[in-house]
């Protein structure tokens, strides 16, 4: 699938807005379907593949409201990416929406540069999961190549740490596959139905805290962060040691107390997450 044969649902109860976001997303090459009731858009999400949601909170005149008509799109099929829209957004409704499984939440007016670009995000993560998703659980056994006694081990190892939930650093020389092993760890793991995201540690220390964590301005969302997004799945830090000591103490401090902070915000954020770490030096050298 690529961006330009990518569908997009609009559920909003205003016919306006319907007809602006699809004029605006077809122009950018798009396709578009369009339903101003709840019950409409579920009906058309049955019927056809869509690579994105844009679904309004406040539906009036639907059988369900934006929240109800997210948790049946989901069960339907979890996978694609939901971005909740409102003329009446604040912080506690984005964060709310996030948590109930949406991949992103925008307000009403649109600034139409922050909507596609969230839009464009959206669709690249869900393109580059089915990618990795062409391989289902079913055929993880064919997916690690057991040519050897060695291999055999590592791919045994890894469904037997993957049944716990337990934090993993893995060592090893650069090129050795360690990305891919954790992957493997949170797909057969129960946290698997959720996003796996790897954000490297050799980054700049602005870049990689803004990504991480993201922002907010007078409690508005300015970027979701990796945190965000990742929230009850896995997180790979690739060369953990690279990392500077008081990002790492942030870290540990997220870990512990099991919450995060946006760069800006006042109030915290739940988490609950998997870390899996990796280097290539040996980390008891480091200690």
């Amino acid at each position: 699938m690529k961006f330009k044969d990518s569908k997009i649902l609009i559920i909003d109860d205003e016919p306006d807005i319907c007809n602006q976001l699809s004029g605006l997303l077809n122009d950018i090459g798009y396709s578009c379907d369009k339903a101003n009731t709840s019950e409409k858009g579920l009906e058309i999400f049955k019927q056809k593949s869509f690579s994105l949601v844009l679904l309004d909170i406040w539906l009036n005149n639907s059988k369900f409201d934006g929240f109800q008509a997210l948790e049946k799109l989901q069960r339907i099929d979890h996978n694609i990416p939901v971005i909740m829209i409102s003329g009446h957004g604040n912080i506690e409704t984005a964060v709310n929406s996030i948590k109930k499984g949406a991949y992103d939440f925008i307000e009403k007016p649109f600034d139409s540069d922050l909507l596609i670009f969230k839009i464009k995000k959206a669709i690249e993560n869900y393109i580059l999961k089915k990618k990795i998703e062409k391989f289902s659980r079913k055929d993880l056994d064919s997916e690690i190549v057991a040519i050897s006694k060695s291999s055999k081990l590592l791919e045994k190892k890894i469904k037997e740490v993957s049944k716990t939930d337990s934090n993993i650093v893995l060592i090893g020389d650069e090129g050795s596959g360690k990305e891919f092993v954790a992957s493997k760890i949170h797909d057969y793991s129960h946290r698997s139905k959720k996003y796996f995201k790897s954000i490297d540690c050799r980054l700049d220390k602005k870049i990689f805290e803004e990504q991480l964590f993201g922002s907010e301005d007078n409690q508005v969302i300015k970027e979701l962060g990796l945190l965000d997004e990742v929230n009850n799945g896995t997180i790979y830090f690739k060369n953990i040691t690279s990392l500077a000591d008081k990002l790492q103490g942030q870290i540990l401090r997220v870990l512990d107390e099991k919450k995060y902070y946006r760069i800006g915000a006042l109030n915290p954020n739940v988490l609950d997450l998997r870390v899996i770490a990796s280097s290539n030096k040996n980390l008891a050298s480091k200690v």
